[in-house]
């Protein structure tokens, strides 16, 4: 299940592979992204980075809504993982 990222604020998106989502919360616990081979595509840990920077952005965008409210107090709380091979 892709999640596209598509923040107001920023010029670019960006496409993760997996966002999971704990208890059908409105933010997620997990961003996944999968990679081929190794080096293909730039390197995976700045892309999960970036995308996790939009994603954050992207729930600025919904800071109105309590969830959301929470999850940016926290300082957004989340595992990056990305897979190679």
């Amino acid at each position: 299940m892709h999640e596209h990222l598509d923040p107001s604020s920023e010029k670019c998106t960006g496409t993760v592979d997996a966002a999971l989502h704990y208890n059908n919360s409105y933010v997620a616990t997990i961003l996944r992204l999968d990679k081929q081979e190794m080096g293909s595509d730039g390197d995976a840990y700045m892309q999960i980075a970036r995308d996790y920077h939009m994603y954050v952005k992207r729930l600025e965008d919904r800071k109105d809504e309590p969830q959301v409210q929470a999850a940016l107090a926290q300082g957004v709380p989340m595992f990056l993982l990305y897979i190679q091979g």
